[in-house]
């Protein structure tokens, strides 16, 4: 193979190489360059103050303080702590199952 065809094979991996980078993005037309933060910077939709007053997972809203909301809250653990002991039984369970054999 000829310097030449040897140059040539090298031009043409980089010009593929630059035309990959610039389709994917790494390279912008208009030239100008924006930061990986730049790019990944997102919006809150809901500020801490509403996210406070939501209540999640039945429980009550933060600024609730009767014996009620108490009761409510009461409950609400009541039934995740009962529901994740019904899933760490059935973890457990799981580790002692039996490999079951099949006959083809």
């Amino acid at each position: 193979m000829s310097t030449f065809l040897k140059i040539l094979v090298v031009v043409v991996i980089i010009a593929g190489i630059g035309f990959a980078a610039y389709l994917g993005g790494y390279i912008p037309l208009n030239g100008s360059k924006k930061t990986a933060v730049e790019q990944s910077t997102q919006t809150a939709t809901t500020t801490p103050e509403q996210l406070a007053q939501q209540p999640i997972g039945g429980m009550t809203a933060l600024t609730e303080i009767s014996d009620t909301a108490l009761m409510q809250d009461v409950s609400a653990i009541d039934t995740h702590i009962q529901n994740l002991t019904t899933d760490a039984s059935s973890l457990d369970a799981s580790f002692t199952d039996k490999q079951i054999t099949q006959s083809y």
